[in-house]
């Protein structure tokens, strides 16, 4: 069995725990505890705080695209693929890691700016006599 951490931000249920190892069964969970339900290939699934099993054989065949519902807000999770009795996440597509870097560097940059502007305020504070 494997256990699959969802957070959700922005309309997306991200995976933060978990692999792309075929399971027959597994725990699903929200990081934060909160109760949730899960929608997938016409199956309705309630998430409580602790998790809630998905087991492979109850699922069809195919790709899926989870739907998390939780707070009255709608979360599209990553694709889950059942074959042969087993299901998996995929993992993240090149699309989505080129996003991911695309993003990280201009938190960089940004970071950057902001630690040169505080650097400056420093220095004329420094160098300020108040007395």
């Amino acid at each position: 069995m494997t256990e699959y951490v969802f957070r959700t931000k922005n309309g997306r249920a991200q995976l933060v725990k978990g692999d792309a190892f075929p399971t027959e069964r597994a725990l699903l969970r929200l990081e934060d505890g909160r109760p949730a339900v899960l929608l997938i290939a016409g199956r309705r699934t309630e998430i409580p705080s602790e998790g809630a099993y998905l087991t492979a054989a109850a699922l069809p065949s195919g790709m899926h695209t989870p739907l998390i519902l939780s707070n009255g807000e709608r979360f599209e999770g990553p694709p889950v693929a059942v074959f042969a009795g087993t299901l998996f996440f995929l993992p993240p597509t090149h699309e989505r890691l080129a996003a991911a870097e695309a993003g990280a560097e201009e938190a960089l940059e940004k970071i950057a700016a902001l630690e040169k502007r505080v650097r400056a305020i420093e220095d004329r504070i420094q160098n300020t006599n108040i007395f």
